[in-house]
Order: C-alpha cells, then structure tokens, then sequence
C-alpha cells in the first residue's frame, strides 16, 4: 500500500482548530488567528512513497482555503508516476 504524506497535514491541523473553534472550545492565540482569516494559501510538496519509506513519485503545487468551506488544489510539478 502506498502511503501519502504532504505538508497538507498543516492544513488539516489548522482546519482542525477552526473547527474545535466553532463548537465552543477555548480560543487560544492560533484559533484567534484562524478564526480572523477569510482566505490562506501555502505552497506544497507531496511524496507518495512505496510502504517502505521510499520515495516513487513527487507533486508540488499550491493550496488556496476560502471561508466557509472552499478549497482548491493547483498542482504545478505533476507526479510521474
């Protein structure tokens, strides 16, 4: 099975704070910052490897969050695999 991994995992965490940010949790200094955001975007690499912690293939692109609920993946250096 290959695994997947990505600086993605950012995004994720940060989408995670937003939320727990939205059901009443307290606000700590990161979700105050999320949470005044309308817009993000980072840059990313992706490794795809083979299970075994090699590398096979690689992506790059860039991510774009909008408030409420939008995102877009734009790759720029597609997989060759």
């Amino acid at each position: 099975m290959r695994k997947l991994t990505s600086s993605a995992t950012l995004w994720l965490a940060g989408m995670a704070l937003i939320g727990a940010a939205a059901f009443g949790s307290p606000t700590t200094e990161v979700e105050k910052y999320l949470n005044g955001l309308a817009t993000w975007s980072a840059d990313f690499t992706q490794t795809i490897d083979d299970g075994h912690g090699k590398g096979n293939a690689q992506c790059a692109g860039k991510l774009y969050l909008q408030k409420p609920g939008k995102f877009r993946w734009d790759y720029s250096q597609p997989s060759s695999s």
